[in-house]
């Protein structure tokens, strides 16, 4: 009767709640994959393209390689990975792109006192 069995067991009506379990302890698993999906899931609904994990990986591997730490990119201080934010250098309101070149690592601070201003803009205040 039921389409999906566990170890003999039949999950049937729990199916959803097997599924939520699984997902729970696989989110816990991988915390920082989890973080890049949900990252690349709430840019994807805004304008811009695509934005991929490969992608958003190249940004915080080459903002490593430039800064030696995982550092923001406007006013130079180290960063935790999960204190750190993607930022549109362009803004997606003024017509940027999830491309490459117009992604770069901020800290919570910077990308709140930027919000949508270009970066030449921003800087002059």
């Amino acid at each position: 009767d039921h389409l999906f069995w566990k170890g003999g067991i039949s999950l049937g009506d729990n199916r959803k709640e097997y599924d939520r379990k699984k997902a729970k302890l696989w989110h816990e698993a991988n915390p920082e994959k989890r973080r890049m999906i949900r990252l690349a899931y709430k840019v994807n609904k805004k304008a811009g393209g695509k934005l991929t994990i490969k992608t958003l990986q190249l940004v915080y591997e080459d903002n490593v390689k430039q800064y030696g730490v995982l550092s923001c990119s406007y006013c130079g201080i180290p960063l935790q990975f999960k204190e750190s934010e993607i930022d549109h250098v362009y803004p997606l309101s003024k017509g940027g792109t999830n491309a490459y070149i117009n992604l770069t690592i901020a800290c919570l601070p910077c990308n709140r006192k930027k919000s949508d201003k270009e970066v030449w803009a921003w800087q002059k205040n």
